[in-house]
């Protein structure tokens, strides 16, 4: 799961050094065309992190159809219940690329989505595991490693990704089913939301630092 910040890229890293193959998601306000998302610096971090997980790929989802179903923050919920919409759409997107588990760059108590009571509330949206290998990592650790492998500088240029058009305030605590409960009344086919934003994805490829045609890697 890859924002335009500092620590997802290191984490994808960091999974590829122990050998695993990345695939890469990254959410927009809105649908973008391939020509427009290879011009942004998210692009560029997977161009980056493919020096070192050879070949992936970026799935860009725009997530439209998730904003117009919340009432602005839905009282300090809101990037909570974002979070949660993201593990699920990454998880349904795993299941057609047949992928394993899930990686975020979270470390614990770094921000407010980031407390013990709210990583537990993401994990219990999906049945997928979450790998988080940054999670014992404070941030000038994490800042040390992006430097060192060249992601830090493209993380820094002005983009603002999907958790920072989100981040209104949210609660340090929440219980998922509380969570749950609020996903059942503002979300009437919860299926459907995942689907439509699956059905808008954009798809980049690159291959050891370098992009490429999507059709050229394996499925």
């Amino acid at each position: 799961l890859l924002s335009g910040g500092i620590d997802s890229p290191v984490a994808a890293c960091l999974m590829a050094k122990r050998g695993c193959t990345i695939d890469l998601l990254h959410m927009t306000p809105s649908h973008l065309v391939q020509q427009q998302i290879a011009q942004t610096p998210v692009a560029a971090l997977a161009c980056q992190i493919s020096r070192y997980a050879q070949r992936c790929r970026l799935f860009v989802l725009p997530y439209t159809h998730f904003d117009l179903k919340m009432p602005g923050d839905a009282d300090g919920y809101g990037l909570l219940l974002f979070r949660r919409f993201l593990a699920r759409t990454g998880a349904a997107l795993a299941w057609q690329v047949r992928a394993r588990a899930l990686i975020t760059g979270d470390s614990l108590g770094q921000v407010a989505s980031q407390t013990l009571d709210n990583l537990v509330s993401t994990s219990q949206a999906t049945d997928l595991p979450i790998l988080r290998p940054l999670i014992a990592y404070d941030k000038q650790e994490i800042i040390d490693l992006a430097r060192r492998l060249g992601t830090y500088d493209i993380a820094l240029q002005p983009y603002k990704d999907c958790c920072a058009l989100l981040s209104r305030n949210p609660r340090t605590r929440s219980r998922a089913a509380h969570l749950d409960a609020l996903e059942r009344e503002l979300i009437d086919d919860y299926p459907t939301l995942i689907a439509r934003t699956l059905a808008d994805q954009t798809v980049l490829a690159y291959d050891c630092g370098r992009p490429v045609d999507p059709a050229d890697l394996p499925p």
